[in-house]
């Protein structure tokens, strides 16, 4: 499986002072998809922007994870709602194999 991006979008925004959030993979850089996003700062349904660079990561390892990272964070943090997304593409031998065609207005 490949990993094509990942993301965060702020659903409430939270109370604490300063929140920032860094999203990357083990194995890897620990902001290779999100960089600084301010939680606290966003508005509501705010989405994070990729890092300039390849933002496509083949995992090396089955304990490749993707890891949410607190980078900065002040004061209390006692309300917020984030999504961390991500877009996944099975490139295995199976998918493959098994190719498809898609019907019309799938």
């Amino acid at each position: 499986t490949m990993v094509r991006a990942v993301g965060v979008q702020c659903i409430t925004p939270d109370n604490a002072t300063t929140l920032t959030i860094d999203v990357g993979y083990t194995g890897g850089t620990v902001d290779h998809w999100v960089d600084g996003f301010d939680h606290g700062a966003a508005a509501a349904g705010t989405y994070s922007t990729l890092p300039a660079g390849d933002g496509i990561v083949a995992p090396g390892t089955s304990s490749d994870t993707i890891d949410v990272l607190f980078a900065t964070l002040t004061g209390t943090l006692s309300t917020g709602v984030m999504r961390i997304w991500a877009e996944f593409v099975d490139v295995s031998e199976k998918a493959l194999k098994q190719p498809s065609i898609a019907k019309l207005k799938s």
